[in-house]
């Protein structure tokens, strides 16, 4: 129970940093722009709506600015934790370098798990208010400007993976067994994402990430399945545009790609077989000995 409490708090103390520093950032964001818009319209002598008006107008990349600065601001924090623990970066997140004999097989991974989610969702029977819902959500990183292409595509994996399968999978794993920590780390990252829909397949993603992190023991496979995946909404913008609007297309697509994903999935079982899943099998004994109390027992833990 001692195990389970610690591992739970510390994902919990490392979702919550993530948590906090976006808020505290949309809020120092939000009333910078506040100021800089008031004394613009007091130079310019413009209605001070105008100018807010053109800030929703620009709301996407502004929420992805704020994206990345949450990003970095967390990555930091993380960066000083694990620092002030007994453990270096690398072994804490596992930055196992991985040959690319083995790793080669995770980009089309990524790719067509965006493509078997993407057109699953073109067809499914969902309700129309749920798909407008999905649609207003989705529409804030729809665009292609450099601030959210940096956002969706750099830093939404690095970030996610390093919170969720470089720590809190692990912490949770320390006090569970590895199947229920998967699921668990898998349902939080699905759930902070918001919009119903994304939770669904935010979901499904965390459970393969976390099937890969298992696999390679090592935290960069996870980073370019992530990576490929949210990079492919970009990348195959002009071929959809070309494709006809059917669902037997999406249905097509759909079969293909769900069919390349266990193909690929079985090869990657088979060149990770010998992987010594060194982390699963961590004992947390001398860990967990630790008798302080506060940051001090979290750092010590983790």
């Amino acid at each position: 129970m001692k195990k389970l409490l610690k591992g739970l708090g510390a994902a919990i103390g490392y979702i919550l940093v993530y948590i906090i520093v976006s808020i505290l950032v949309a809020i120092a964001g939000s009333i910078a722009y506040g100021i800089i818009a008031g004394i613009a319209a007091f130079k310019t002598d413009s209605p001070l709506n105008s100018i807010f008006d053109g800030f929703r107008n620009n709301m996407s990349d502004s929420l992805a600015i704020f994206t990345i600065i949450a990003g970095l601001i967390s990555l930091f924090i993380y960066w000083l934790i694990i620092i002030a623990g007994k453990k270096t970066i690398k072994e804490r997140l596992d930055l196992i370098p991985v040959s690319l004999h083995k790793l080669w097989p995770i980009i089309p991974l990524g790719i067509f798990f965006n493509l078997f989610i993407a057109n699953l969702l073109a067809v499914l029977p969902l309700p129309d208010r749920l798909i407008q819902d999905y649609a207003e959500a989705s529409s804030d990183i729809q665009g292609i400007t450099p601030a959210i292409v940096l956002s969706v595509v750099l830093m939404a994996p690095v970030l996610e993976e390093v919170l969720f399968r470089g720590l809190v999978f692990k912490s949770l794993h320390r006090g569970m067994p590895l199947i229920p920590a998967l699921i668990l780390q898998a349902l939080v990252f699905g759930l902070l994402h918001g919009q119903i829909i994304w939770i669904c397949y935010a979901t499904l993603l965390g459970i393969a990430l976390g099937i890969t992190k298992a696999r390679y023991v090592s935290l960069y496979p996870c980073i370019l399945f992530h990576l490929a995946f949210n990079s492919w909404n970009y990348i195959m913008v002009p071929v959809y545009n070309l494709l006809p609007d059917s669902n037997l297309v999406n249905i097509a697509i759909s079969v293909v790609s769900a069919v390349i994903i266990v193909l690929l999935g079985i090869l990657i079982f088979r060149k990770t077989a010998r992987v010594e899943h060194a982390y699963l099998a961590e004992s947390a004994e001398d860990i967990l000995s630790s008798e302080d109390t506060g940051l001090q027992s979290f750092v010590d833990y983790e």
